[in-house]
């Protein structure tokens, strides 16, 4: 907030407007606005997920304000490949595409991803070490977006608990009976997503070393 209040008429503010508190903010600089929002044409984002579609917006204006031309634009973020553990699509076999998102160690980044797969049949692999967490939100996405459900971790007892109303919620023992449940429930044009909503240290070194196991044991299972 503090940069975008010391920000200059020469300067530029890309924003997204449909924030409400950033429209308030925008009203506190002199800066150029440049909403990212209204950016057209929208450029092709190969990575899933309504967020990752306004950092594509957010990169397209700002190439636009440095005067690359919308092709230019659009093939550089055509051609970005994601980040490592952050709705990062492992591959796709028998129809079913597997992602890794284990770097959503809280509630709140696992409901990102359960919103990114509109109207595709959802497994999700889920839980793991903390507390505390809020969960409301998150177990009223996980019933409407998922048609089941696999919990490991120190998690998993309470997980079961709160997601008592979903009809199809299975117990994995380990991140390789995981993968070997989730396989069994998938169906062809579905997805399987690890996105743990948990930290990673019940089980694993950290969220990384998550990820490029379960990685590592998908591509096992299916490449090999």
């Amino acid at each position: 907030a503090r940069a975008i209040e010391f920000a200059e008429p020469v300067d530029f503010a890309v924003l997204n407007g449909r924030d409400p508190v950033v429209r308030e903010l925008s009203e506190r600089t002199k800066a150029q606005l440049v909403w990212f929002d209204q950016h057209q044409p929208v450029p092709p984002m190969p990575i899933p997920g309504r967020h990752n579609i306004e950092n594509a917006l957010a990169a397209a204006a700002v190439g636009r304000i440095a005067g690359l031309s919308d092709e230019a634009i659009n093939g550089a973020i055509a051609g970005f490949k994601g980040i490592e553990h952050r709705l990062e699509l492992i591959g796709e076999w028998a129809g079913v595409r597997w992602y890794n998102d284990s770097k959503a160690t809280n509630p709140d980044a696992g409901r990102v991803a359960l919103s990114s797969f509109p109207g595709t049949p959802l497994v999700l692999i889920a839980g793991g070490y903390g507390s505390g967490f809020e969960l409301g939100d998150w177990v009223k996405d996980v019933i409407a977006n998922t048609e089941a459900v696999v919990l490991m971790g120190a998690s998993a007892d309470l997980l079961a608990k709160e997601l008592a109303a979903h009809p199809k919620v299975r117990r994995a023992l380990t991140l390789e009976d995981a993968v070997d449940v989730a396989a069994s429930l998938a169906r062809p044009g579905g997805v399987v997503l690890l996105s743990p909503a948990y930290k990673s240290f019940d089980m694993f070194k950290d969220y990384e070393d998550r990820g490029r196991r379960f990685k590592a044991l998908v591509r096992q299972r299916f490449a090999a």
